[in-house]
Protein backbone atom coordinates (compact mmCIF):
# COMPACT_ATOMS: atom_id res chain seq x y z
CA UNK A 1 0.00 0.00 0.00
CA UNK A 2 1.40 3.40 -1.00
CA UNK A 3 1.99 6.52 1.33
CA UNK A 4 -0.54 8.68 -1.00
CA UNK A 5 -3.07 5.59 -0.36
CA UNK A 6 -2.82 5.33 2.94
CA UNK A 7 -3.10 9.51 3.28
CA UNK A 8 -6.21 8.55 1.52
CA UNK A 9 -7.63 6.14 4.04
CA UNK A 10 -6.74 8.44 6.73
CA UNK A 11 -6.66 11.83 5.06
CA UNK A 12 -9.34 14.53 7.30
CA UNK A 13 -8.11 13.21 10.98
CA UNK A 14 -4.47 12.83 10.13
CA UNK A 15 -4.75 16.66 8.78
CA UNK A 16 -6.72 17.81 11.96
CA UNK A 17 -4.02 16.29 13.67
CA UNK A 18 -0.87 18.11 11.74
CA UNK A 19 -3.05 21.12 12.76
CA UNK A 20 -3.61 19.59 16.54
CA UNK A 21 0.08 19.75 16.33
CA UNK A 22 0.61 23.25 15.51
CA UNK A 23 -1.98 24.60 17.94
CA UNK A 24 -0.65 22.59 20.67
CA UNK A 25 2.74 23.73 20.56
CA UNK A 26 1.80 27.23 20.08
CA UNK A 27 -0.96 27.35 23.36
CA UNK A 28 -2.18 30.22 24.85
CA UNK A 29 -1.54 32.06 21.59
CA UNK A 30 -4.35 30.16 19.49
CA UNK A 31 -7.44 30.59 21.04
CA UNK A 32 -11.15 30.08 20.55
CA UNK A 33 -12.63 32.72 23.11
CA UNK A 34 -11.34 31.46 25.83
CA UNK A 35 -10.69 28.06 25.25
CA UNK A 36 -7.18 27.14 23.98
CA UNK A 37 -7.71 25.89 20.06
CA UNK A 38 -6.22 22.80 20.78
CA UNK A 39 -7.86 21.53 23.43
CA UNK A 40 -11.35 21.60 20.63
CA UNK A 41 -9.13 19.95 17.67
CA UNK A 42 -8.38 17.32 19.93
CA UNK A 43 -11.68 16.23 20.53
CA UNK A 44 -12.59 17.27 16.84
CA UNK A 45 -9.90 14.63 15.88
CA UNK A 46 -10.84 12.01 18.08
CA UNK A 47 -14.30 12.16 16.70
CA UNK A 48 -13.53 11.97 12.91
CA UNK A 49 -11.04 9.28 13.32
CA UNK A 50 -13.36 6.81 15.56
CA UNK A 51 -16.13 7.80 13.09
CA UNK A 52 -14.66 5.06 11.01
CA UNK A 53 -14.58 1.35 11.92
CA UNK A 54 -11.66 0.78 9.13
CA UNK A 55 -9.48 3.54 11.38
CA UNK A 56 -10.43 1.78 14.61
CA UNK A 57 -9.58 -1.88 13.29
CA UNK A 58 -6.00 -0.29 12.10
CA UNK A 59 -5.53 0.94 15.66
CA UNK A 60 -6.57 -1.87 17.38
CA UNK A 61 -3.94 -3.67 15.12
CA UNK A 62 -1.39 -1.09 16.12
CA UNK A 63 -2.05 -1.11 19.31
CA UNK A 64 -2.02 -5.26 19.72
CA UNK A 65 1.38 -5.50 17.79
CA UNK A 66 3.26 -2.29 20.18
CA UNK A 67 1.76 -3.75 23.84
CA UNK A 68 3.99 -1.71 25.47
CA UNK A 69 1.37 1.24 24.66
CA UNK A 70 -1.41 -0.75 26.90
CA UNK A 71 0.63 0.30 30.16
CA UNK A 72 -0.51 3.96 29.38
CA UNK A 73 -4.39 2.67 28.94
CA UNK A 74 -3.72 1.23 32.63
CA UNK A 75 -1.77 4.46 34.03
CA UNK A 76 -4.55 6.33 32.95
CA UNK A 77 -7.10 4.19 34.70
CA UNK A 78 -5.07 4.29 37.52
CA UNK A 79 -5.10 8.18 37.45
CA UNK A 80 -9.20 7.78 36.90
CA UNK A 81 -9.76 5.33 39.68
CA UNK A 82 -7.72 7.57 42.03
CA UNK A 83 -10.03 10.11 42.00
CA UNK A 84 -12.85 7.91 44.02
CA UNK A 85 -10.78 7.06 46.88
CA UNK A 86 -8.61 10.20 47.49
CA UNK A 87 -9.75 13.52 46.82
CA UNK A 88 -8.75 16.99 47.88
CA UNK A 89 -10.53 19.27 45.18
CA UNK A 90 -12.40 17.79 42.71
CA UNK A 91 -11.34 20.40 40.07
CA UNK A 92 -8.08 19.58 40.66
CA UNK A 93 -8.25 16.07 40.39
CA UNK A 94 -9.92 16.35 37.14
CA UNK A 95 -7.70 19.14 35.56
CA UNK A 96 -4.97 16.59 36.27
CA UNK A 97 -6.87 14.06 34.81
CA UNK A 98 -8.02 16.25 31.69
CA UNK A 99 -3.84 16.55 31.09
CA UNK A 100 -3.20 12.28 31.58
CA UNK A 101 -5.93 12.57 29.10
CA UNK A 102 -3.86 14.57 26.36
CA UNK A 103 -0.91 12.72 27.28
CA UNK A 104 -2.51 9.43 26.19
CA UNK A 105 -3.41 10.87 22.83
CA UNK A 106 0.01 12.74 22.16
CA UNK A 107 1.90 9.57 22.65
CA UNK A 108 0.28 6.49 20.76
CA UNK A 109 -0.84 9.23 17.74
CA UNK A 110 2.08 10.58 17.48
CA UNK A 111 3.55 6.76 17.24
CA UNK A 112 0.54 5.22 15.39
CA UNK A 113 0.64 8.11 12.62
CA UNK A 114 3.74 7.93 12.23
CA UNK A 115 3.93 3.85 11.80
CA UNK A 116 1.32 4.37 8.87
CA UNK A 117 2.12 7.41 7.16
CA UNK A 118 5.35 8.50 7.61
CA UNK A 119 7.55 11.20 9.65
CA UNK A 120 7.84 13.52 6.43
CA UNK A 121 4.99 16.14 7.47
CA UNK A 122 5.32 15.78 11.32
CA UNK A 123 8.72 16.94 11.34
CA UNK A 124 8.68 19.41 8.85
CA UNK A 125 5.86 20.87 11.41
CA UNK A 126 8.21 20.40 14.40
CA UNK A 127 11.05 21.86 12.45
CA UNK A 128 9.17 24.93 11.32
CA UNK A 129 8.21 25.79 14.31
CA UNK A 130 11.03 24.89 16.22
CA UNK A 131 13.11 27.60 13.96
CA UNK A 132 10.13 30.05 14.52
CA UNK A 133 10.79 29.58 18.14
CA UNK A 134 14.19 29.74 18.48
CA UNK A 135 14.56 33.27 16.53
CA UNK A 136 12.10 34.36 19.35
CA UNK A 137 14.22 32.85 21.85
CA UNK A 138 16.96 34.57 20.64
CA UNK A 139 15.15 37.84 19.93
CA UNK A 140 14.16 37.39 23.58
CA UNK A 141 17.73 37.29 25.04
CA UNK A 142 19.20 40.06 23.22
CA UNK A 143 16.58 42.73 23.48
CA UNK A 144 14.87 41.54 26.59
CA UNK A 145 11.55 41.56 24.70
CA UNK A 146 9.01 38.81 25.24
CA UNK A 147 5.29 37.58 24.11
CA UNK A 148 2.59 38.30 26.22
CA UNK A 149 2.06 34.61 27.81
CA UNK A 150 5.61 34.87 28.85
CA UNK A 151 6.53 33.71 32.51
CA UNK A 152 9.46 36.54 32.14
CA UNK A 153 7.25 39.50 31.91
CA UNK A 154 6.15 38.23 35.60
CA UNK A 155 8.82 36.74 37.22
CA UNK A 156 11.25 39.46 39.14
CA UNK A 157 14.16 38.18 39.36
CA UNK A 158 18.03 39.11 38.08
CA UNK A 159 17.58 37.35 35.05
CA UNK A 160 14.39 36.89 33.97
CA UNK A 161 14.51 40.39 31.71
CA UNK A 162 16.29 37.82 29.31
CA UNK A 163 15.58 34.54 29.84
CA UNK A 164 13.85 33.80 26.39
CA UNK A 165 10.36 31.36 26.76
CA UNK A 166 9.38 31.20 23.36
CA UNK A 167 5.57 30.35 23.13
CA UNK A 168 6.16 28.73 26.55
CA UNK A 169 5.27 30.17 29.81
CA UNK A 170 8.66 29.36 31.60
CA UNK A 171 12.46 29.50 30.63
CA UNK A 172 12.85 26.10 32.36
CA UNK A 173 10.37 24.19 29.86
CA UNK A 174 11.82 25.91 27.09
CA UNK A 175 14.92 25.01 27.57
CA UNK A 176 13.80 21.10 27.56
CA UNK A 177 11.79 22.11 24.46
CA UNK A 178 14.99 23.16 22.97
CA UNK A 179 17.07 20.86 24.07
CA UNK A 180 14.82 17.62 23.64
CA UNK A 181 13.75 18.97 19.38
CA UNK A 182 17.31 19.84 18.58
CA UNK A 183 18.56 16.19 18.23
CA UNK A 184 15.65 16.11 15.59
CA UNK A 185 16.19 19.11 13.39
CA UNK A 186 19.36 18.35 13.19
CA UNK A 187 18.70 14.87 11.87
CA UNK A 188 15.87 16.66 9.31
CA UNK A 189 18.00 19.48 8.11
CA UNK A 190 21.18 17.43 7.19
CA UNK A 191 19.02 14.88 5.09
CA UNK A 192 20.42 16.62 2.27
CA UNK A 193 24.63 17.01 2.13
CA UNK A 194 23.76 20.71 -0.08
CA UNK A 195 25.95 23.26 1.68
CA UNK A 196 23.24 25.14 2.93
CA UNK A 197 21.73 22.82 5.02
CA UNK A 198 25.08 22.38 6.30
CA UNK A 199 25.27 25.57 6.81
CA UNK A 200 22.10 26.49 8.12
CA UNK A 201 22.59 23.37 10.86
CA UNK A 202 25.96 25.27 12.03
CA UNK A 203 23.80 28.09 12.02
CA UNK A 204 20.78 26.66 13.99
CA UNK A 205 23.21 24.87 16.80
CA UNK A 206 24.95 28.35 17.26
CA UNK A 207 21.95 30.01 18.19
CA UNK A 208 20.30 26.73 19.89
CA UNK A 209 23.68 26.81 22.12
CA UNK A 210 23.24 31.16 23.04
CA UNK A 211 19.46 30.52 23.82
CA UNK A 212 19.90 27.52 25.97
CA UNK A 213 22.42 29.55 27.67
CA UNK A 214 20.43 32.34 28.48
CA UNK A 215 17.64 30.40 30.07
CA UNK A 216 20.18 29.32 33.07
CA UNK A 217 18.80 25.61 32.88
CA UNK A 218 21.59 23.65 34.27
CA UNK A 219 19.83 20.27 33.24
CA UNK A 220 19.31 21.35 29.55
CA UNK A 221 22.54 22.11 29.46
CA UNK A 222 24.48 19.14 30.05
CA UNK A 223 21.39 17.35 27.84
CA UNK A 224 22.61 20.09 24.90
CA UNK A 225 26.28 18.83 26.23
CA UNK A 226 25.59 14.89 25.35
CA UNK A 227 24.06 16.11 21.97
CA UNK A 228 26.91 18.83 20.86
CA UNK A 229 29.67 15.86 21.51
CA UNK A 230 28.11 13.66 19.50
CA UNK A 231 26.89 15.19 16.94
CA UNK A 232 30.66 16.87 16.88
CA UNK A 233 32.50 12.90 17.02
CA UNK A 234 30.05 12.25 14.02
CA UNK A 235 29.00 14.90 11.95
CA UNK A 236 31.51 18.11 12.71
CA UNK A 237 35.01 16.48 13.26
CA UNK A 238 36.21 17.87 10.03
CA UNK A 239 34.82 21.16 10.27
CA UNK A 240 36.08 22.43 13.27
CA UNK A 241 38.30 25.48 11.79
CA UNK A 242 34.45 26.49 10.73
CA UNK A 243 33.01 25.77 14.50
CA UNK A 244 35.91 27.82 15.83
CA UNK A 245 34.30 30.86 14.08
CA UNK A 246 31.34 30.16 14.79
CA UNK A 247 32.26 30.06 18.78
CA UNK A 248 33.49 33.64 18.70
CA UNK A 249 30.40 34.75 16.52
CA UNK A 250 28.41 33.51 19.55
CA UNK A 251 30.97 35.70 21.76
CA UNK A 252 30.42 38.73 19.29
CA UNK A 253 26.33 38.11 19.78
CA UNK A 254 26.61 38.21 23.44
CA UNK A 255 29.04 41.34 23.12
CA UNK A 256 25.95 42.52 21.16
CA UNK A 257 23.64 42.54 23.86
CA UNK A 258 26.18 43.93 26.69
CA UNK A 259 27.07 40.92 28.36
CA UNK A 260 30.97 40.60 27.53
CA UNK A 261 31.58 42.33 31.11
CA UNK A 262 29.67 40.57 34.19
CA UNK A 263 27.47 38.35 31.75
CA UNK A 264 29.41 36.79 29.41
CA UNK A 265 27.90 33.32 28.21
CA UNK A 266 31.11 31.07 30.03
CA UNK A 267 30.43 33.01 33.14
CA UNK A 268 26.70 31.96 32.68
CA UNK A 269 27.45 28.41 32.67
CA UNK A 270 29.31 28.83 35.92
CA UNK A 271 26.62 30.87 37.34
CA UNK A 272 24.23 28.72 36.64
CA UNK A 273 25.95 25.63 38.37
CA UNK A 274 27.17 27.57 41.09
CA UNK A 275 25.05 30.48 42.16
CA UNK A 276 21.98 28.22 42.81
CA UNK A 277 22.61 26.84 45.89
CA UNK A 278 19.27 27.85 47.30
CA UNK A 279 17.41 26.87 44.73
CA UNK A 280 19.27 23.51 44.43
CA UNK A 281 18.13 22.99 48.63
CA UNK A 282 14.76 23.73 48.35
CA UNK A 283 14.25 21.33 45.32
CA UNK A 284 15.83 18.73 47.11
CA UNK A 285 13.61 19.22 49.90
CA UNK A 286 10.61 18.90 47.64
CA UNK A 287 11.81 16.21 46.33
CA UNK A 288 12.72 14.18 49.84
CA UNK A 289 8.71 15.51 50.72
CA UNK A 290 7.57 13.88 47.94
CA UNK A 291 9.08 10.54 48.59
CA UNK A 292 7.99 10.55 52.04
CA UNK A 293 4.81 11.37 50.78
CA UNK A 294 5.32 8.16 48.52
CA UNK A 295 6.45 6.19 51.37
CA UNK A 296 3.46 6.74 53.48
CA UNK A 297 0.97 6.13 50.65
CA UNK A 298 3.09 3.40 48.89
CA UNK A 299 -0.38 1.21 47.79
CA UNK A 300 -1.91 3.65 46.17
CA UNK A 301 -0.82 7.39 46.76
CA UNK A 302 -2.44 10.70 47.45
CA UNK A 303 -4.37 10.91 44.20
CA UNK A 304 -3.60 13.08 41.33
CA UNK A 305 -4.16 16.37 41.19
CA UNK A 306 -3.46 16.71 45.52
CA UNK A 307 0.36 16.73 45.87
CA UNK A 308 1.01 20.33 45.53
CA UNK A 309 -1.69 20.71 47.99
CA UNK A 310 -0.54 17.89 50.39
CA UNK A 311 3.27 19.26 49.77
CA UNK A 312 2.32 23.03 50.76
CA UNK A 313 0.66 20.99 54.35
CA UNK A 314 4.33 19.60 55.02
CA UNK A 315 6.07 23.14 54.58
CA UNK A 316 3.32 25.27 56.04
CA UNK A 317 1.99 22.90 58.59
CA UNK A 318 -2.01 24.30 57.74
CA UNK A 319 -4.12 22.49 54.99
CA UNK A 320 -6.72 24.56 53.13
CA UNK A 321 -8.85 23.20 50.15
CA UNK A 322 -9.04 26.83 49.07
CA UNK A 323 -5.66 27.38 49.03
CA UNK A 324 -4.05 29.63 45.92
CA UNK A 325 -2.30 27.04 43.59
CA UNK A 326 0.30 29.42 42.49
CA UNK A 327 1.49 29.32 46.00
CA UNK A 328 2.39 26.29 46.52
CA UNK A 329 5.01 23.90 45.88
CA UNK A 330 5.38 22.32 42.75
CA UNK A 331 7.33 18.70 42.28
CA UNK A 332 9.75 19.29 40.01
CA UNK A 333 10.21 15.70 39.20
CA UNK A 334 7.52 13.78 36.94
CA UNK A 335 8.28 10.36 38.75
CA UNK A 336 8.33 11.07 41.89
CA UNK A 337 4.83 12.92 41.16
CA UNK A 338 3.32 9.92 39.87
CA UNK A 339 4.48 7.42 42.57
CA UNK A 340 3.14 9.86 45.22
CA UNK A 341 -0.11 10.26 43.40
CA UNK A 342 -0.19 6.58 42.38
CA UNK A 343 1.30 4.71 45.20
CA UNK A 344 2.70 1.61 43.41
CA UNK A 345 0.09 1.61 40.52
CA UNK A 346 2.22 4.48 38.92
CA UNK A 347 4.54 1.47 37.99
CA UNK A 348 2.60 1.35 34.63
CA UNK A 349 4.11 4.11 33.47
CA UNK A 350 7.56 3.73 34.63
CA UNK A 351 7.14 0.14 32.76
CA UNK A 352 6.04 2.02 30.06
CA UNK A 353 9.28 4.03 29.89
CA UNK A 354 11.64 1.05 30.83
CA UNK A 355 10.54 -0.93 27.82
CA UNK A 356 11.08 2.10 25.74
CA UNK A 357 14.78 1.70 26.89
CA UNK A 358 15.11 -2.14 26.52
CA UNK A 359 13.66 -1.85 22.98
CA UNK A 360 16.00 1.31 22.19
CA UNK A 361 19.31 -0.77 23.48
CA UNK A 362 17.96 -4.04 21.74
CA UNK A 363 17.83 -1.39 18.68
CA UNK A 364 21.11 -0.17 18.89
CA UNK A 365 22.52 -3.35 18.79
CA UNK A 366 20.96 -4.76 15.73
CA UNK A 367 19.96 -1.37 13.70
CA UNK A 368 22.61 -0.28 10.81
CA UNK A 369 21.66 3.26 10.72
CA UNK A 370 23.05 3.72 14.27
CA UNK A 371 23.27 7.81 13.49
CA UNK A 372 19.70 7.87 13.39
CA UNK A 373 18.24 6.10 16.25
CA UNK A 374 20.80 8.19 18.37
CA UNK A 375 19.42 11.51 16.68
CA UNK A 376 15.36 9.97 16.62
CA UNK A 377 15.58 8.38 19.56
CA UNK A 378 18.50 8.12 21.99
CA UNK A 379 19.35 11.63 22.23
CA UNK A 380 15.68 13.21 22.31
CA UNK A 381 14.97 10.37 25.38
CA UNK A 382 17.92 11.99 27.01
CA UNK A 383 16.66 15.61 27.15
CA UNK A 384 13.15 13.79 27.87
CA UNK A 385 14.19 12.36 31.10
CA UNK A 386 16.22 15.07 32.30
CA UNK A 387 13.27 17.44 31.64
CA UNK A 388 10.94 15.40 33.66
CA UNK A 389 13.50 15.37 36.51
CA UNK A 390 13.65 19.09 36.35
CA UNK A 391 10.80 20.80 34.86
CA UNK A 392 8.44 22.13 37.79
CA UNK A 393 5.51 20.38 36.02
CA UNK A 394 5.57 18.04 33.28
CA UNK A 395 1.96 16.28 32.59
CA UNK A 396 0.69 19.76 30.91
CA UNK A 397 3.81 20.20 28.29
CA UNK A 398 2.35 18.65 24.94
CA UNK A 399 5.21 18.77 23.43
CA UNK A 400 6.40 16.31 26.06
CA UNK A 401 3.90 14.33 25.22
CA UNK A 402 4.56 14.46 21.33
CA UNK A 403 8.02 13.94 21.67
CA UNK A 404 7.49 10.98 23.68
CA UNK A 405 5.41 9.47 20.99
CA UNK A 406 8.73 9.87 18.87
CA UNK A 407 11.02 8.28 20.67
CA UNK A 408 8.22 5.60 21.42
CA UNK A 409 8.41 4.75 17.47
CA UNK A 410 11.83 5.07 16.54
CA UNK A 411 12.78 3.29 20.09
CA UNK A 412 11.72 0.04 17.63
CA UNK A 413 14.28 1.48 14.51
CA UNK A 414 11.54 3.32 12.74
Amino acid sequence: MTITTIKTKYNLPYYIWLILIVTSILGAYIKLGSIPLYKIILFVHLFLFFYSSDRVYSLKNFLLNNRNYLWLFLWFFCSFTSIFYEQINLIDSLKYLYFTFEGLNFIIFSSFYLKKIGAKDIFFIITFLFIISLIIGCIESITGWHLPNSGSLYYQTSTSNNQPTGFLFNTNNYAVYITSYFPIIFYCINQSNLFFNKFVSFFITSITIFVVIETYSRGSMLALLFTLIYIYIIYLKKYTPFLLVLVFGGLLLASISNKLEKNMLINQVIKSFTEKSESTNQRIDIYMNTLSIFKSHIIRGVGIGNLEKVLSYMETGYFSKSINMDLVSKPHNFFLEQMASLGLMSSSFIIFIFNIITKSIQSLKKYKNKQKLMLLCWLPFISFFIGCLTMSSSIDQRFNWILLGIISYFSDGG
